[in-house]
């Protein structure tokens, strides 16, 4: 049987024909995984068993999860499945490759007899029995051509009544079923109901929201034209005043800056008197002490060569 290995998401990819096929990291495994990409995948991982045209999952080392769901030993693969290697691990899309749908056989359980009434004088006893019952149907696998020896059997048992005792028990279980089946639409229906019931009243409260959106949205509006309004308005008022009041400003200004002006040339008139007034008191001291200075310098340097 062959089996396709993918990786889902990545372009890995093995078509395997063994009985058995190990996964895992380890290079010695059949579908060998790197190491540095798969952290969560251990040397020996998983292992696929083939057996009596049946996948099965065995014994490795580490935890795996099958469509979701976390899977043991012993887990049965179906075409298509998808096998998780460890928390967060890569994905593997499992495929049988060249084979046909084949349903497993239906087992029956014996017919039982369930009454048998005392024999009369005038007639032999008859025993009434019960319809044969299905005891197990699994899901239909997926199998290759059947191994060498192996035939297909149809099992298709009909019990036919020996007595007319026998009629009434055979039509209680169609009878059953139907009220069984009855029970179950009239479940669905009132599951329905209740649904329909809640989507109607979770519409009628999303209308009544959008109404009171759609009403303080119009006096958010409203109130936004009526400010509007008076801001113009009380613009309007005040700007005559606010004009006269620029104008006197301007007025005050044109004073201020030939007052300005004045005190400038005021003050650069005087600096320049205190500065001369300054230079006439410097030369009139450097023309009265040097004379004197130097008078003195030379009568001092006089004596001194005299005394020499």
């Amino acid at each position: 049987m062959d089996i396709e290995i993918v990786v889902v998401g990545e372009q890995g990819k093995w078509v395997l024909n063994h009985a058995r096929i190990r996964i895992g990291q380890d290079p010695n495994c059949e579908v060998s995984l790197p190491a540095g990409k798969y952290p969560q995948v251990s040397g020996q991982h998983a292992v696929l068993e083939s057996a009596d045209g049946m996948v099965r999952l065995g014994t490795g080392g580490g935890h795996s999860f099958l469509n979701g769901h976390p899977a043991g030993a012993g887990a049965i693969l179906r075409s298509g499945d998808l096998l998780r290697l460890g928390a967060g691990g890569p994905e593997l899309r499992i495929q049988f490759l060249g084979r046909e749908a084949v349903t497993r056989p239906i087992e029956h359980a014996a017919t039982r007899i369930i009454s048998q009434p005392p024999p009369s004088q005038y007639e032999p006893a008859r025993s009434a029995h019960e319809p044969t019952r299905v005891i197990s149907t699994p899901a239909s696998t997926v199998y290759s051509t059947p191994p060498a020896g192996t035939e297909r059997v149809s099992h298709a048992t009909q019990v036919v009544p020996s007595s007319p005792v026998a009629q009434p028990v055979q039509a209680a279980a169609p009878r059953a079923a139907e009220s069984g089946n009855m029970r179950t639409i009239e479940d669905k229906l009132k599951s329905l109901r209740l649904i329909l019931w809640a989507n109607l009243a979770l519409v009628a409260l999303l209308f009544v929201f959008i109404v009171l959106q759609s009403q303080e949205l119009n006096q958010t509006h409203k109130d936004l034209q009526a400010f509007r309004a008076q801001s113009q308005t009380a613009v309007g008022e005040f700007m005559p005043d606010l004009n006269n009041r620029l104008n006197s400003f301007d007025q005050r200004m044109d004073g201020m800056d030939a007052k300005i002006a004045a005190a400038q040339d005021r003050m650069v008139q005087a600096m320049n008197a205190q500065e001369k007034a300054a230079e006439d008191r410097m030369v009139n001291r450097m023309n009265t002490e040097i004379p004197a200075m130097l008078d003195k310098f030379v009568t001092q340097k006089m004596g001194e060569l005299k005394q020499r």
